[in-house]
């Protein structure tokens, strides 16, 4: 008894080699699907247009401005704004101007959404963003690039133009 045991225990390696072998010749030639990348974004369905920076007073280093622009959106789906960066500034708020009375306050939002086929103004009164703690003036005629960030993943880079405080 104890021999049969040890012979099938010996024999035990052979046997799931042989059944290894076995399955591994079920399998197809055919080597495993790679993931597909997700739809070309490429061409990005949100555009932004009349991108325009308030200008700063010239000892404006560490002011804050605001930055105004009317987004776009071609695609079949909404976007949402979520968040954007400014060459320049510390931080970049997206805000929304109410009004109570006569009293106009200005308060951070988390973002703004730019419906399918639709678009958005931010304008002076309204929805804007907030560029803060500027690293230097900024003067009529310079530029600032911002990039728009939207949570879909999309980013957006656009140059804005910096205009006179009177705009």
């Amino acid at each position: 008894m104890i021999y049969r045991w040890r012979a099938a225990l010996r024999a035990a390696p052979f046997f799931m080699l042989i059944a290894g072998l076995a399955l591994a010749g079920c399998a197809g030639d055919e080597p495993a699907p790679t993931p597909t990348a997700p739809a070309d974004t490429a061409e990005s369905t949100v555009t932004a247009r009349d991108v325009w920076v308030r200008a700063t007073p010239v000892d404006g280093a560490g002011q804050m401005t605001g930055a105004y622009l009317t987004l776009s959106n071609t695609g079949a789906q909404d976007e949402r704004l979520i968040a954007v960066r400014a060459e320049g500034a510390g931080a970049v708020e997206i805000h929304e101007t109410t009004h109570e009375g006569e009293i106009m306050h200005m308060q951070p939002v988390d973002g703004i959404d730019v419906p399918a086929g639709g678009e958005v103004a931010l304008a002076p009164g309204g929805l804007h963003l907030m560029l803060l703690d500027l690293a230097e003036p900024l003067a009529p005629g310079d530029t600032v690039m911002l990039t728009l960030e939207f949570a879909s993943g999309l980013t957006v880079p656009v140059e804005a133009e910096v205009r006179p405080l009177a705009e």
